[in-house]
């Protein structure tokens, strides 16, 4: 019998940009391929994951809606339920109104909240506020 509560994935800095080969200023090759490398290899895990925790950073250019809208398509191929916080360089409305399908009345100025998993109690802090 295992002792395990809780089991997940820690993933970071996707920088995903509409151009597959877009580099950056911190990386010198396109990160859709490694990105979807990731995908594939957490979505092929032997091991049982409770979900995902994504903390942040997740496209190139954080002020370009359609960033965050390929974002989403991309990574809806994860098989496992992600949680997202918002990193430095994300914009918190897009996360918000991409991700979550929110209105714009609806999207709150920072985005905290919890989530329970295995009553576990897992915090969200916005690293904007």
């Amino acid at each position: 019998m295992s002792n395990k509560l809780v089991t997940f994935v820690h993933m970071s800095d996707t920088h995903i940009h509409i151009d597959p080969e877009h580099t950056g200023n911190h990386n010198h090759f396109g990160s859709r391929e490694p990105v979807q490398n990731l995908i594939d290899t957490i979505n092929n895990l032997e091991a049982e994951v409770d979900f995902i925790l994504h903390t942040g950073d997740i496209t190139e250019h954080p002020e370009a809606p359609a960033h965050y809208h390929l974002a989403r398509e991309i990574l809806q191929q994860l098989t496992y339920p992600v949680y997202y916080v918002t990193g430095n360089h994300d914009n918190v409305t897009m996360l918000q109104s991409a991700f979550l399908s929110r209105p714009e009345y609806g999207i709150a100025k920072y985005y905290d909240y919890q989530f329970v998993v295995n009553g576990v109690q897992f915090i969200v802090l916005d690293s904007h506020s």
